[in-house]
Formats: structure tokens, C-alpha cells, sequence
């Protein structure tokens, strides 16, 4: 019985190992992305977004099969995921606008919400743990991310990163 009770143990252990171990990976690359791509990932992200807050979300995307890496999908969608949570805690917007173009060799996010606008202090200061990560992710990327506002007037991040090599093609 001891044998028993100690194998019940260890299986639960495991079990919690498995899952804990699941959700690390899901954290660092939505499965998502990987099953359904960048667009389907976004939309799904934004759906529920507006399904909590009530507040639509416009996406705008280039024409065709988006050439993400695994990196720059992933950065796209934590900045998104980010920003889109902030706009629910502090924004109170009711509209919010996504853009993804590139433009030569260059890619750029712009996410934009009609709220408060954000504190300049706030955006001197940049102390936010999110607002830090996002800007950190970016530069991984050998990108830039900047992020103005104006109190009344909603918040615009701006998030510019380089085409890949074997991204050239598909512009």
C-alpha cells in the first residue's frame, strides 16, 4: 500500500510538472501562432479583447500571406497582447486600431486608441514593466518602439523592425 500511495504521489507530481511545463511554453510562443499563424492569432486576441471591454478592435494587415519569422510573430503578438491589456486596465477607449504594413525594407505596428492618452511623465519615465518590455523586444529585433499620447486624446505605440533576408521577395 505504501508502494501504491507513493506511485499515486509521483504521478501527481509528474502531472503538475507536465502542465506547469505546458504553460511555460505557451508563454513563450502562443501555440497558436504556430497552428493558425499571426492574422488568425491576432483576430482570436483581439476577439476576446472585445468581447471583455466592449471596445471593437480595426485591424489593418497587408494584403496576402504574411512573412513573419518565428521571432517577429511572436514580438508582434506579446506588444499587441501588452499594449491591449493596458488599453483595458487604464485607456478607457472605445475604439482601437491595429496596423501591420511594411514599407520597403521595413516593418511597422501601429496600435492606437482613442482614451485618456497617456501621462507624459509616464512615457518619460518608462518605468512600466510592460511598456519596458515591449521596447525590449523591439530592440531584439534590431527595431524601434516609441509611444506618444496626450492627455484626451488616446495613446499611439509605434513599433518599427527590419524585413528579413528571405522576406525580400514577398514586398
Amino acid at each position: 500500500e505504501k508502494s501504491v500511495a507513493r506511485l499515486h504521489r509521483a504521478h501527481a507530481a509528474i502531472d503538475s510538472a507536465i502542465q506547469f511545463t505546458r504553460r511555460i511554453i505557451e508563454d513563450l510562443r502562443p501555440t497558436l501562432l504556430d497552428n493558425l499563424g499571426f492574422e488568425a492569432t491576432l483576430r482570436s486576441l483581439t476577439e476576446q479583447f472585445t468581447d471583455r471591454t466592449g471596445c471593437p478592435c480595426v485591424i489593418t494587415l497587408p494584403v496576402g500571406e504574411l512573412k513573419l519569422t518565428s521571432a517577429q510573430s511572436t514580438t508582434l503578438y506579446r506588444i499587441c497582447q501588452e499594449a491591449l491589456t493596458n488599453i483595458m486596465k487604464y485607456a478607457k477607449a472605445t475604439k482601437v486600431t491595429i496596423a501591420l504594413s511594411i514599407d520597403g525594407f521595413q516593418w511597422q505596428l501601429l496600435l492606437a486608441d482613442d482614451g485618456v492618452g497617456l501621462e507624459a511623465t509616464r512615457q518619460l519615465r518608462g518605468m512600466s514593466h510592460g511598456l519596458i518590455g515591449m521596447r525590449e523586444r523591439m530592440v531584439a529585433l534590431g527595431g524601434t518602439f516609441n509611444i506618444r499620447g496626450e492627455a484626451g486624446h488616446g495613446t499611439t505605440l509605434i513599433a518599427t523592425f527590419p524585413v528579413d533576408e528571405f522576406d525580400v521577395g514577398a514586398i
